[in-house]
């Protein structure tokens, strides 16, 4: 278990949290600086044994803002997990995120826990793709915002969760995704990619624009817990957004608000509300 209480950097040369295969400690490395930075050629790694993998972990347990830096597309972390502890925000400020990659369904490889929040901006979140696998797990209480102009995931390179290298994503019920972005953003949703299953369905789906819109392109838009309509426009586009939650507060706002037509529009979007219950409902 080792400690970085400063700002940690490495753009050179490799650190190696074990070189034995056979071992069965999971080593940890704990970040509490403001800044952490990989670029050039650096690797942070660790050997694992193919039956049975242990991995290493990054902890970002700084309460408060840690920013990352990515400077090279060359740097790698491979079998190391990364972990966004409860209190703190890890700001992507340059590059991407890389995840570690597997040869097996391992949906943890980065993982925002319960009062973590992975604040990815426009930038993104990918594979290294050195193995078959890989993929990211928001837990209940933890939070991605993204401000990127095609949403959280569409089955392409071009959204917040890259799809290349079999990457998935696992939202736990009471997890939230955050669109935050000043330009239009597309409300991303499932039937595409590995996105396929409830797993794959926002949790709390929250609102947060400024300027421009959040809107959906397909009906395959599912929020099973809430959906918090802080700030700013959702459009529907003509397509269908559903809300599984029957729960009088299971929609909610602040100063935004539902669209649910425009004048070009041929045909009108719908709220579909399931599971109601008896109480006032009130779709804004």
């Amino acid at each position: 278990y080792m400690t970085v209480k400063g700002d940690f950097t490495n753009i050179s040369g490799t650190i190696t949290f074990d070189n034995n295969n056979s071992s069965t400690i999971a080593h940890i490395l704990s970040i509490n600086g403001e800044k952490f930075t990989i670029g050039g050629q650096a690797v942070i790694n660790n050997v694992v044994a193919t039956a049975n993998p242990i991995y290493g972990t990054i902890y970002f347990d700084r309460s408060g803002l840690t920013s990352y830096y990515e400077n090279s597309s060359s740097a790698k972390v491979q079998n190391i997990k990364q972990v966004i502890s409860s209190g703190c925000t890890v700001r992507i400020a340059s590059g991407n995120m890389q995840s570690s990659s597997t040869n097996y369904l391992v949906p943890d490889m980065i993982k925002v826990s319960s009062g973590g929040i992975l604040d990815a901006g426009t930038r993104q979140i990918y594979s290294n793709a050195v193995n078959l696998y890989s993929g990211i797990t928001v837990s209940n209480g933890g939070k991605i915002k993204t401000a990127h102009a095609e949403g959280l995931y569409n089955g392409t390179a071009n959204a917040t969760i890259k799809a290349n290298s079999n990457m998935n994503y696992i939202l736990w019920p009471l997890s939230t995704i955050e669109y935050n972005g000043t330009v239009n953003q597309v409300i991303s949703g499932t039937g595409v990619g590995t996105a396929q299953t409830t797993d794959q369905q926002y949790g709390v789906l929250t609102i947060n624009k400024l300027s421009g819109v959040a809107k959906l392109n397909a009906s395959g838009v599912v929020v099973r817990k809430a959906l918090d309509l802080n700030t700013g426009e959702l459009q529907l586009n003509g397509y269908n957004l559903t809300v599984a939650s029957g729960a009088t507060n299971a929609i909610t706002t602040n100063e935004g608000y539902i669209k649910s037509e425009t004048n070009a529009s041929i045909q009108n979007g719908l709220v579909i509300w399931k599971n109601i219950v008896q109480g006032s409902h009130t779709i804004p």
